[in-house]
Order: C-alpha cells, then sequence, then structure tokens
C-alpha cells in the first residue's frame, strides 16, 4: 500500500504482492507485523486473479474467476465486501485511479469497465443500491408521487416498503406482511397517503403510510373472490378500484370501507386493467373517465367484453360504460398521457389504437400491427413520443406529431421487453428484458442521430429483469429481478456519466456533440478523467 502499512497477498504466498489463483482467498497483513495476516477476505467463489489498494489506504479490492469484482474496507476487513458484477467471465485485472474514487476491472469477456465509486459517511458506495428483503421472485414495484417511499411486492407475499429520501434507502425499510401468498398489484394514492396491495390470495390490504405503527396499520378489503390483478386511485384520493380475476371492477370509497360498490361484473372474464385519466389544471373541465380492459382467461370461453374498452364517467361511476371498438384480440393495456387527453392501446394481435378522450366515439388512429404481439405501451409526459414493447427484443418509438413517418425500432436487449417506463421530464425511457438487464434510453437523441436513441446498459442483476419504475423527480430508476432483489439507479448527470463511461470506456467527444445527445440542456464538463478501451 502506499502508506506502507499493508500487504496483500493472494492464495496465501509472501511475496510484497503476489496472486495465487490455486484458491479462493485473499490475506492481509500489518506490514509492522508480518508473523499473522490481520485478515483472509474468503467471499469469492473461486480463484482470486489480482489484488489492488485504493490510495488513500481505506479499500481493498479483489479480482476473481467468479466473473466479480470485491471492494474491502481496510477499516474493517472482516466486514460484508461491495460486490461489483457485470463482467461475464473472469476478472483478470483490477486497479485503483489515483483519484480512488474510480476502480477498474478487465475480464476475460473482453471488455473493460470503469466503476464510478464514491466516499460518504455510510461508506464506499458503487451504484446501484441494492434492495434486499425479499426471499422470493419480485413482482411489482411502484414509487410514491411525494418520491419518499420505493413499493416492491414479491411471491413471498411481502411488500417492502423503502425510505428513497433516506441516506441509504437499503437500511431504511418497512415490511408489510398480510397476504396468503404472491402480490400481483401495488398502487400508491396520489396524495400519498395510502399504499394499496392485491394478492394472488384475493385480498386487498390498504396501508396508512402517515401511522406511527406502518407494519400494524394495513386494513384487509373483502369483495373480491380470486386473485387481484389491478389497483389504481382516483385523482382526489378518494376511491380505490380493484379488478380481479373474478371479473369484478369494485369502488372502494376512502370515507367508507365497510364495503365496495360494484362498478362491473363478469362471469366469464377477469380485468386486467383498470386506470383514470388526469384531468387538473387546465383541463380541469375535460371528460374524465374510468377506464378498463377486461379478457377471459385461457379455460373460459371468450366473451363480449374482451376486445373492447370500457369507460365510465368517473364522477358517476353508476352510470353505463362506454363502449370503445376496435380490436381484433384481447386488449393486453393501455396508457394515457399526463394531460389526460390522449389513451393508447394494444391488443394480442400487435394492433395499437390512439384515442382522443375528450373525444373518445371518434375513429382511433390505428398504427401497424405488430405479429409479436404487444404487452407494454408509454405516453411521454410531454406528449411527444409512444414507446411500445412486445414479445421481441424490439422497442417501438414514434413521434406523435408524425405517425406516418412509422416508429424509430431499436433492437439492442437480447430477449423481448418485460417493461418500460419514461420519466416525468420526458428525457428517459427505460427499458427491462430476460437478458439479465435494463437499458436506459435518451429520447432527446432521437432528434440528433436520425432516427436512433443513445442508450446505456444498466448491467448487474443476475437474473430475469422484470417491472421497472422511475421517481416522479427522473432523478431514480427501480429495477427487480427474479434475482429476489431491486436496484436503484441515480439518474442524477454525474452518476449517470459514470454509467456511461464504463459502457464506452472513453470520454465523451470534445466537440460536445455527443454531449448534448446525452445531457441537453447541462452545462459540458469533462468526463472519465481515466478512460479505458477494451
Amino acid at each position: 500500500s502506499s502508506d506502507n502499512q499493508y500487504v496483500i497477498t493472494g492464495g496465501g504466498t509472501p511475496p510484497w504482492i503476489a496472486i495465487d489463483s490455486r484458491d479462493a482467498v485473499a490475506l492481509v497483513w500489518k506490514m509492522d507485523d508480518l508473523t499473522t495476516p490481520v485478515a483472509e477476505l474468503s467471499d469469492h467463489t473461486a480463484h482470486i486473479t489480482a489484488v489492488s489498494i485504493s490510495p488513500d489506504n481505506q479499500w481493498i479490492a479483489t479480482a476473481s474467476w467468479d466473473h466479480t469484482a470485491h471492494i474491502y474496507s481496510l477499516q474493517d476487513p472482516l466486514a460484508d465486501p461491495y460486490i461489483l458484477r457485470g463482467h461475464e467471465e473472469y476478472v483478470s485485472a483490477i486497479v485503483f485511479a489515483p483519484d480512488g474514487n474510480t476502480l477498474i476491472t478487465a475480464s476475460g469477456d473482453r471488455s473493460v469497465r470503469v466503476w464510478g465509486l464514491n466516499n460518504r459517511e455510510a461508506g464506499l458506495i458503487a451504484s446501484p443500491v441494492i434492495l434486499r428483503g425479499h426471499q422470493s421472485i419480485l413482482t411489482e414495484v411502484e414509487i410514491s408521487p411525494d418520491n419518499q417511499w420505493i413499493a416492491t411486492a414479491g411471491r413471498d407475499g411481502i411488500a417492502i416498503l423503502w425510505r428513497l429520501s433516506a441516506a441509504d434507502p437499503s437500511l431504511n425499510r418497512r415490511f408489510l406482511a398480510a397476504h396468503n401468498g404472491p402480490i400481483h398489484a401495488l398502487a400508491f394514492s396520489p396524495n400519498s397517503q395510502w399504499l394499496a396491495t392485491g394478492g394472488e390470495d384475493g385480498k386487498i390490504f390498504l396501508w396508512n403510510l402517515t401511522s406511527p405503527n406502518l407494519e400494524k396499520s394495513g386494513r384487509e378489503l373483502q369483495g373480491h373472490i380470486e386473485e387481484i390483478s389491478t389497483l389504481t386511485f382516483s385523482e382526489d384520493s378518494t376511491i380505490l378500484i380493484s379488478g380481479g380475476h373474478d371479473g369484478q371492477i369494485l369502488a372502494w370509497h376512502m370515507d367508507d370501507l365497510s364495503g365496495a360498490q360494484v362498478i362491473g361484473q363478469w362471469e366469464d372474464g377477469y380485468v386486467h386493467q383498470v386506470g383514470f385519466n388526469r384531468v387538473a389544471g387546465p383541463r380541469a373541465g375535460a371528460p374524465h373517465w374510468l377506464i378498463a380492459s377486461v379478457g377471459s382467461p385461457p379455460d373460459r370461453l371468450d366473451f363480449e367484453a374482451e376486445n373492447h374498452i370500457l369507460l365510465w364517467n368517473a364522477k358517476n361511476l353508476n352510470s353505463e360504460p362506454i363502449i370503445l371498438t376496435g380490436h381484433q384480440d384481447a386488449v393486453n393495456t393501455f396508457t394515457v398521457s399526463q394531460d389526460g387527453r390522449w389513451m393508447a392501446s394494444a391488443d394480442g394481435s400487435g394492433l395499437i389504437l390512439v384515442w382522443d378522450l375528450d373525444n373518445p366515439r371518434a375513429q382511433p388512429i390505428s398504427l401497424d400491427q405488430y405479429p409479436d404481439g404487444i404487452r407494454q405501451l408509454a405516453l411521454s409526459p410531454n406528449g411527444r413520443w409512444l414507446v411500445a414493447a412486445g414479445w421481441s427484443p424490439d422497442l417501438y418509438i414514434w413521434d406523435r406529431e408524425d405517425y406516418d413517418d412509422g416508429p424509430i425500432i431499436e433492437t439492442d436487449h437480447n430477449g423481448w421487453i418485460n417493461d418500460i417506463a419514461i420519466s416525468n421530464d420526458g428525457q428517459w425511457l427505460v427499458s427491462s428484458s430476460p437478458d439479465r438487464t435494463a437499458r436506459l434510453w435518451s429520447l432527446d437523441s432521437a432528434f440528433e442521430n436520425e432516427g436512433t436513441l443513445n442508450s446505456v446498459l444498466l448491467s448487474y442483476h443476475e437474473d430475469n429483469v422484470g417491472n421497472v419504475a422511475i421517481s416522479p423527480d427522473s432523478m431514480w430508476v427501480v429495477t427487480i429481478s427474479d434475482d429476489q432483489t431491486a436496484l436503484l439507479w441515480s439518474l442524477d448527470v454525474d452518476q449517470l456519466l459514470d454509467l456511461a463511461c464504463r459502457t464506452a470506456g472513453r470520454n465523451l467527444r470534445n466537440d460536445r456533440d455527443e454531449w448534448q445527445r446525452y445531457f441537453a440542456g447541462e452545462p459540458y464538463h469533462e468526463t472519465c478523467p481515466i478512460t479505458a478501451a477494451e
């Protein structure tokens, strides 16, 4: 080490710095006492190939054949290490940069990765923040409108609330245990006072986020007799709408939760999705709708409502619904623009229709059919972009100012798309896939790149990446995975630069064009103080 206090060897041999890959242990000695090592670092599962000590003598980094690098604190070398994952082959070399804030690894996968590290009071933080606590595959993730909470749910029947505003969200969590099986629906109320959870057990629980005894605040709402598939709150947080596999749409009025109002019921159907369109602000007088799509399970006969979307007057839920026709197959999903004016819907045949909710009976705009089917839709808050994804690696991105030009098509994933989300500032699109990655796409780059998008790879999960969510302030992305973890990724420009450096292995071009494509509106400054090439 630079202060001549420590000597490290991998595998137990005595030279000053030596690597012996015959075992998975690194030994650490104090220079003033070489008789006995002060620590045995044995967290790797395969041979250690290289070690490095940070310039400030605070950290030890090890590389291994197990495809990972580990970072240990020299102040407490027996504490659990930070684990850096992402390489697809053995890690062959590792070194700290002179500033101590950057770690560089090289791998048999023919890549070099540059890891942005940040020394904080809590210790060494390498993005992303790992949220551990579930004991099974995660199923859902949502972020509260006030940016205070992340909610995750899993097949273990547990919902966990993570305090997003905490210095370290992974250490500030609340376990909400009430369901007797997997949870498939989560919804925060717009006023951020309530979280609703819906499970495979047919139960809904309502949790009071302002309660001093939050974990015990769950109130069961009884009315469904089969799995809960979808939940949503009204814009004023006074009504909770639920839909289930029993074919019921129920309205729960928050001032009287003793029973539910039946909005719709289909004996042979189940409810795919429910939602409201937003009509606040300058559109306060526009039509306000409760929207639902209903389908039939494979073991039941098709029924009339399956290929339709239903609209109820949100101010009079007892009214008869308007039925929107035009789809050729069961409606898989719909999404509504932030101003409440436009809705896009997609069905199993791959047909996408765009509706004007101010005049829903008008003929919708019909986009091309995509034979692989469409499962996910997103409209950007600024109304500019429509994004669709389905059972293929393709992302379809339309500029809503000219649908006739057709979509931009991006195919960087190595599997179908599980989920998509667009940030509230309209700058970022996130996609997830069974290829164990998520991708962060710059929507602004479409204007500069003649129909292509720049992307940053978010690679850390060890299994299928499921749902994604972006915080209301557009500063955080959350991804959940079958590896039983949720990851919290920062959208802060400086931390995104770290990701861009890791991905590209170089600086952004000095002519600043590339900077503008990724970070339009942000002042240019030097990036990647140490660069590397594959």
